[in-house]
């Protein structure tokens, strides 16, 4: 019986479109060393890696076996929960200098289609932009502050503009995604978020710490829309802006603005006038900020639906970052709102770890996931002029530019975890009901893909194997998942049959 394993492994399996309707693809990733800040000097090569989205022998399905004693996933294609927005990263500015440091447009698309192309690449879908300085920059290029923190309007009395985007290849690298994704036959959205609202906005007058003054929300409406109009000039379409990014949290060390509930509410109502007027159809989320403080956007919410039912409507809904708090907190949001979208904009975590919490954002109601800081250098302090400049600091990237003058980078496992989800979870795509599993075994999240497909993702967090089966529409398969491993199963349109 080894032999023809053997033969199964070294074989690929058909394309979807052709394969066998009793046949489930496979496909693992592994991780290794998680949270290892060697990953930034002396990186493991891919030859050591386990499996990297490695497709395995397919596996049969068969008739439901009652009598199983084997721990049992059920999956039910016919209740359905939230559609998938889109999956994928940020370009903030770290992001866009490692990218474009020694490398010309032709390698930077090419360092783009590995994270966008669904064939070649992980297949993702979703960008966050920084509109202005995030803690992840190092803008002293272009701005007169010590640490090169800006904004679109420092100077009230100046006049509007992105340019220090064009000057630090933001703009250059965005206009490239839109390029990879049209090569790579992929449909990309891009949302933005501000750090603060320049300095004059706000009582501290400057673009670390204070809050908005409550007279200056129209002002701080308009920038917004501005903002979306300028990058939709550069044929960056801006899908979504979010009110300000932790806007309930006053960093002492990078830009950052406090507003309360009342304020959202009153910022998404001007916000709303501005895009309406203008003819933008750029939707408004919530929030930006922890899981444990979802009771704010609720009294936002709250708020606007008190208000008037075109209040209500200008917000289409909350962002979630991770930093405190459970998955489980935007189940609380979406029971009280249950017509309002969730979204996870930002946070990142190492190895399965990492990936069991993307199975639970998702079976919490997120319509997206998105992680934080794509790429930096090998030396992140090159370029980063907030407090999380070291490499033990940051959390995983996916990708780390070589140091030296070459245009050499490197992926680390992150990239693989991560297109377990993205690769095959498609925009479109319907959650489905399935038994959550445990970490004792392995924890899973299901979906019907826009073509009829259905994906599994299962997360083995145990140092050894776990043997499954999953029950769906009367027929099952088993697997048996490596340790550490994120297991994807894939089944063709009109599967079961």
């Amino acid at each position: 019986m080894i032999l023809p394993l053997l033969f199964a492994l070294l074989v690929p399996a058909p394309p979807l479109a052709a394969q066998d309707g009793g046949a489930v693809r496979v496909f693992l990733s592994s991780e290794l060393h998680p949270q290892d800040a060697a990953w930034f000097k002396k990186p493991w090569p891919e030859s050591q890696w386990r499996y990297k989205l490695s497709e395995q022998a397919p596996l049969p399905l068969t008739p439901k076996d009652a009598a199983s004693a084997l721990a049992t996933v059920n999956v039910d294609p016919g209740k359905t929960y939230q559609t998938v927005l889109g999956m994928g990263t940020s370009l903030e500015e770290t992001s866009v200098y490692a990218m474009a440091k020694n490398h010309d447009d032709k390698q930077i698309r090419e360092i783009l289609r590995s994270l966008i192309d669904p064939a070649t690449g992980i297949g993702m879908s979703l960008f966050r932009l920084a509109f202005g300085t995030s803690d992840f920059s190092d803008g002293r290029a272009v701005s007169r502050q010590p640490q090169g923190f800006y904004s679109y309007q420092d100077d009230p009395r100046a006049a509007f503009s992105i340019e220090n985007d064009r000057k630090l290849d933001i703009i250059r690298v965005a206009r490239l995604a839109v390029a990879a994704a049209k090569e790579s036959g992929q449909t990309i959205r891009f949302f933005a978020s501000a750090w603060s609202p320049p300095g004059w906005m706000k009582d501290s007058g400057s673009l670390i710490g204070g809050k908005l003054k409550t007279d200056m929300i129209p002002a701080y409406a308009a920038y917004l829309r501005k903002a979306v109009q300028a990058y939709e000039a550069e044929g960056i379409p801006i899908y979504a802006v979010t009110t300000n990014n932790e806007h309930y949290y006053m960093p002492a060390q990078y830009p950052g603005c406090f507003f309360d509930a009342g304020q959202e509410k009153l910022l998404v109502e001007a916000l709303g006038r501005e895009f309406r007027q203008a003819g933008l159809k750029t939707r408004i989320w919530l929030f930006d900020h922890n899981f444990d403080a979802w009771r704010e956007p609720a009294k936002s919410l709250a708020g606007l639906k008190a208000a008037s039912a075109q209040s209500y409507a200008f917000a289409d809904g909350v962002a979630f970052h991770h930093y405190a708090g459970q998955p489980a907190d935007m189940t609380r949001l979406h029971e009280r709102f249950p017509d309002k979208s969730l979204q996870f904009s930002e946070g990142s975590e190492w190895g399965v770890k990492g990936a069991a919490e993307i199975v639970e954002i998702l079976r919490n109601w997120s319509s997206s996931y998105v992680s934080w800081v794509t790429m930096a250098t090998q030396t992140p302090e090159e370029h980063i002029q907030g407090p999380f400049d070291k490499a033990g600091k940051l959390g995983p990237l996916l990708l780390i530019k070589d140091d030296g003058a070459g245009p050499g980078w490197h992926k680390i496992p992150e990239y693989y975890l991560y297109g377990q989800f993205m690769r095959f979870i498609r925009p479109g795509a319907l959650r489905i009901a399935s038994d959550p599993g445990s970490q004792k075994t392995a924890t899973d999240v299901a979906f019907k893909n826009p073509d009829g497909g259905i994906v599994i993702v299962a997360v083995n967090q145990n140092a050894q194997a776990q043997d499954l089966r999953f029950v769906i529409d009367g027929k099952q398969f088993t697997a048996s998942i490596p340790p550490a491993v994120v297991a994807t199963y894939v089944l063709a349109p009109g599967s079961p049959r």
